[in-house]
């Protein structure tokens, strides 16, 4: 009778699991992000992990259309090297697969800057800017341009020198001057930040779709500011031209208590966009990196024209 009565218990326990597995499958099935034009199946999962010795791999990221949660995979890791330059501590990950000739230079200051998670809670699945840095490079390779995503961890510099946080701009500037002497084919320099403020200011609906707003933002504590506002207002113009609304405009920031330079004095192309705020999904994020790079492509091939 025992013997009986465990083996009811195993049938019951198994039966358990299995109804468990098919209710979750099918509660995730239903769940639709409904990102409209692609998105990457390797995703990050804690903005932590950029403070540990390894960093998320965003390589050979796929396009999914309707993108629903129980398609992510596993995350892989990639581990770094460790090296001491000087007074800064820089981290070297192995980027061999990345587009060779690149143009663009893309990268993220704030790294850990996050999204709403919206239906990701759940699934310890937090969206953050550097996915935003991927979707821009995906999508620009579509138009035939090609860019290189930096990788390194910022946070991990910061912490290695004993750094606080408004250093990020110098751990930034580094990664960046030795890249260009790695990659010589640089021109443009594109750092992407997700801005802070509510909602309602960072969101815009164009023909139905739900885009994240973008904010230009430009320093004019050095020399040759001037430069980077003109190739700034360029692509402003644009991107009220082809997506009216999309744009918050250009924010223009010196003086005490401010970083007011933002690596632009490294050239006149080096570019800082906000993309939406702490309230935007991915979703809307993703729209607007589509209409972004539609946007940088026209300016790359029209620079010289001022009259857009």
């Amino acid at each position: 009778m025992k013997h009986f009565i465990n083996k009811i218990k195993i049938i019951i326990f198994i039966i358990t699991i299995l109804s468990t597995y098919i209710y979750t499958l099918s509660l995730l099935d239903k769940i639709n992000l409904n990102i409209n034009e692609k998105f990457y199946n390797k995703i990050i999962n804690n903005s932590s992990s950029l403070t540990s010795n390894n960093i998320m791999s965003y390589k050979n990221f796929k396009e999914i259309i309707n993108f629903k949660p129980n398609q992510l995979l596993n995350n892989n890791l990639v581990y770094i090297e460790k090296e001491n330059k000087n007074e800064i501590v820089i981290e070297h990950v192995n980027n061999e697969i990345q587009n060779k000739d690149p143009i663009i230079y893309i990268y993220n200051t704030h790294q850990t800057e996050n999204y709403s998670t919206d239906y990701l809670a759940d699934y310890t699945i937090t969206p953050n800017i550097m996915i935003a840095s991927y979707m821009l490079k995906e999508n620009l390779e579509e138009y035939g341009i090609y860019s290189y995503v930096e990788e390194n961890s910022v946070k991990e510099v910061l912490n290695k020198n004993k750094w606080k946080y408004a250093k990020s701009y110098k751990v930034t500037r580094e990664f960046m001057e030795k890249r260009n002497k790695e990659i010589t084919t640089f021109k443009y320099y594109i750092d992407l930040h997700r801005d802070s403020v509510k909602k309602k200011y960072t969101t815009t609906t164009i023909n139905g779709i739900n885009y994240a707003k973008i904010m230009l933002l430009v320093g004019l504590d050095h020399k040759n500011y001037k430069e980077n506002l003109e190739e700034a207002t360029k692509i402003n113009n644009l991107l009220n031209k082809m997506y009216p609304g999309i744009s918050r405009g250009i924010y223009k920031k010196s003086g005490p208590g401010v970083n007011g330079i933002y690596n632009q004095d490294y050239s006149k192309y080096v570019f800082l966009f906000e993309i939406g705020g702490v309230e935007n999904n991915i979703s809307e994020v993703n729209n607007t990196i589509t209409a972004l790079s539609e946007v940088l492509v026209k300016y790359i091939k029209n620079e010289g024209d001022v009259t857009y």
